[in-house]
């Protein structure tokens, strides 16, 4: 039933692929597809049509089974006893050229060896075992020519330590060195001190004896100040003991002496790693890390040392400088911020930042005189005249060559028309720096205070000469003493204080006011000395207004630009007079 129906499944395939492969089922036929193809009822193994290869009746008989190697069927009808894969690949290995290891014979491997049970006896293997030996090869065991270690006669005799430190010997050479002592004319096995030499301490005793050699080696050079050398010999250090604290702290010694800070500061850090309780570490960071402009992690280092040990002075030092340094660091940025607010013309800005800054107390006092400095310069530009002068005086108590500072000072003292304080300090200015702008600017200013002072002087004679003392006496400018004196009696009794003492305030001052120019005038009248000087800067005094009245009305403009006019409105290419102090500040938009 079971070929019955596998034929009929057979069949209806065949006609169910040969209905889906017609070229005119699905598109019209095209007879150059079929070029080079057989059709799909042939077979290829046998070129018959009516079935394909893989249903061939005729290739059955020819194929051969790879598990019996018989041909008829092939391995899955295979009627005989399946062998392993392991099986067949020992087959395969069965050819003349393998030797077996066993029986020393050739033709096959152990696996296959047909005397593999005869072979067992210690007897039969001694015997196979001698047809190995060849006269080049060295025996490890007696160190003898002519057989191998398994062959040898003297195995049981060689035991002893005579006898196999006797052998060793043959191997000894001046040029090798033994890995375990580092010494030479020995290897490792024929050093008398083996026993002891292959103990784990002696290693990394005699290890750590030729790191503490080149330690002191690169002491030596230190000493010297070749720090190069002294470097290589502590890196052939750490090469042989990696672990050790010192080697990585004189290194670090090394690159400090060399200016080499990042380096120092490396090998400070591993030393610490490895030692946390390694002083001289933790102070050679703290030192790197100043010089590298990091104070606050030199401020760390430093706490750290006076943990371990609270009372170093070196820390102790080291600590105050770092946090002065820090301070000063601060003060810094925040001044640098505050000229970026000057320079943006924030100038409130700026001056918030350096108050600010002021009330920080450092210790550098060129750094607080600069600070005051540019205070002042915030100060004058936002209209604060006064507080930019003591801000400049402070800057100068602090450090009395600040140049700068004198010269800033200076002109508010001109611009508030104080030129006396103007002129000291351009004088001091130029005593420190002696340039034909700044002695411009101090001629300008002792002209400014000579003008001042001149006008001044021009007031405090007008007053006095606009007081006319005859007018006042109410005498003629001929009048004789007796006369003078009965006029002064007169008016001191109509003015006297004493007579006005029921009135107003005002009117009692006033009265004041005429008793003092009575008696001034007859002071200066009943004298004739006083009179006559009286009487001569009067006359020059009407006289000289006389004389300008009369200039003023006869002004000549060629002859004013020709030799230089009165008026400072007027200013000509050419010179001359009316050039006038401006009161600029050249430098203001400047800070430090």
């Amino acid at each position: 039933m079971s070929e019955k129906w596998y034929s009929l499944t057979i069949t209806v395939q065949l006609e169910l692929r040969n209905f889906m492969m017609a070229d005119d089922w699905f598109f019209q036929h095209d007879e150059s597809r079929d070029r080079g193809r057989p059709t799909a009822k042939t077979c290829f193994r046998c070129g018959k049509e009516g079935h394909i290869a893989r249903h061939c009746p005729t290739c059955k008989d020819t194929r051969r089974c790879y598990n019996c190697s018989e041909e008829g069927h092939i391995s899955r009808d295979c009627t005989n006893k399946r062998r392993t894969k392991q099986d067949c690949y020992s087959r395969k290995n069965d050819s003349p050229g393998i030797e077996c290891y066993s029986c020393y014979e050739r033709g096959h491997i152990s696996r296959n060896c047909p005397q593999k049970r005869k072979c067992d006896k210690k007897e039969d293997r001694e015997s196979s075992r001698k047809k190995t030996d060849s006269s080049g090869i060295e025996c490890y065991n007696c160190y003898e020519l002519g057989h191998i270690s398994r062959n040898c006669p003297q195995k049981r005799n060689c035991d002893k330590k005579e006898d196999r430190e006797s052998s060793r010997k043959k191997t000894a050479s001046p040029e090798v060195e033994c890995y375990n002592c580092y010494e030479r004319s020995h290897v490792s096995r024929n050093r008398p001190q083996t026993q002891t030499c292959d103990k784990k301490e002696d290693i990394e005793s005699s290890i750590k004896r030729n790191a503490e050699e080149l330690k002191e080696r690169g002491n030596k050079y230190y000493q010297e100040k070749n720090y190069g050398e002294a470097i290589k010999c502590y890196a052939a250090a750490i090469k042989l003991s990696p672990n050790c604290s010192k080697y990585y702290g004189n290194r670090s010694a090394c690159y400090m002496k060399m200016n080499n800070y990042t380096e120092a500061l490396g090998d400070a850090k591993e030393s610490v790693r490895i030692d946390p309780k390694f002083i001289k570490g933790y102070l050679r960071i703290a030192k790197c890390h100043m010089q590298l402009g990091d104070p606050t992690a030199a401020i760390i280092a430093y706490r750290k040392v006076l943990q371990l040990e609270p009372y170093n002075d070196e820390a102790e030092d080291g600590l105050q400088m770092a946090t002065r340094q820090n301070v000063t660091n601060t003060v810094l940025a925040m001044k640098e911020e505050g000229n970026r607010s000057f320079q943006a013309r924030n100038y409130k800005k700026a001056y918030t930042i350096y108050t600010e800054a002021l009330t920080i107390d450092v210790d550098d006092k060129i750094i607080k005189s600069q600070l005051f400095m540019n205070r002042g310069t915030a100060c004058k530009m936002i209209g604060k005249e006064n507080e930019a002068i003591a801000d400049f005086t402070k800057a100068i108590k602090l450090d009395d060559s600040y140049l700068k500072a004198y010269f800033r000072r200076a002109n508010c003292y001109m611009e508030m028309k104080k030129y006396q304080e103007a002129v000291n300090d351009y004088e001091k200015v130029c005593q420190m720096d002696c340039t034909s702008e700044n002695k411009r600017l101090l001629e300008e200013a002792q002209s400014a205070l000579k003008k001042s002072r001149n006008k001044d002087s021009g007031k405090e004679s007008s007053k006095d000469n606009s007081k006319d003392y005859y007018k006042i006496l109410n005498v003629s400018r001929c009048a004789t003493d007796d006369e003078i004196k009965k006029a002064y009696k007169k008016k001191a009794l109509s003015h006297h204080p004493d007579r006005h003492s029921h009135v107003t305030v005002d009117v009692r001052k006033n009265e004041e006011i005429k008793f003092k120019e009575v008696g001034e005038a007859f002071a200066v009248l009943s004298c004739p000395t006083k009179r006559m000087q009286y009487n001569l800067q009067y006359d020059l005094e009407h006289s000289r207004d006389f004389r300008e009245n009369n200039a003023r009305d006869r002004y000549d403009p060629v002859f004013d630009f020709v030799f230089g006019g009165r008026r400072q409105s007027q200013h000509f290419p050419f010179g001359g007079g009316g050039s006038t102090y401006t009161g600029g500040f050249p430098t203001w938009e400047t800070q430090v």
